[in-house]
């Protein structure tokens, strides 16, 4: 579970049990390096990736081995990440381009831009309807 998002790491936490099973506990803390600010974490827990939204890319977290594994590079003023595994698809709001950023899991390549309204902020994929 996310518990909280500092600069410049990544802190991690579980629900331990214990005297107090509600309290989080720390787990570990992944340093993130670069400068920028932080916005929403996307969480892919089949793949047990984490998304995070840094400033001008989105960095990919391995969650079962704790360490970044790649970035999302292109996606200046990065905030929201939506993902769509059956389609090997990741999208990224680029509010300071107006775009949506469309990547491959895989790869974590770039593979389109789609033109949105002015400042797009966060995006969820609603797998009943098939829309991003």
């Amino acid at each position: 579970m996310i518990h909280a998002l500092t600069t410049p790491a990544l802190l991690l936490t579980a629900f331990l049990c214990g005297d107090d099973p509600s309290r989080p506990v720390k787990e570990k803390e992944i340093a993130l390096e670069g400068d920028g600010s932080w916005d929403y974490v996307a969480v892919d827990p089949a793949a047990g990736r984490l998304y995070v939204a840094h400033s001008t890319r989105i960095d990919v977290i391995d969650a079962r081995k704790g360490e970044k594994i790649g970035q999302v590079e292109g996606v200046e003023g990065a905030h929201g990440t939506a993902l769509v595994p059956e389609l090997k698809r990741g999208f990224a709001t680029s509010g300071a381009n107006n775009k949506l950023v469309v990547f491959d899991l895989e790869t974590l390549a770039k593979t389109n831009e789609i033109d949105t309204g002015v400042g797009p902020d966060a995006v969820l994929y609603v797998a009943s309807l098939g829309e991003v």
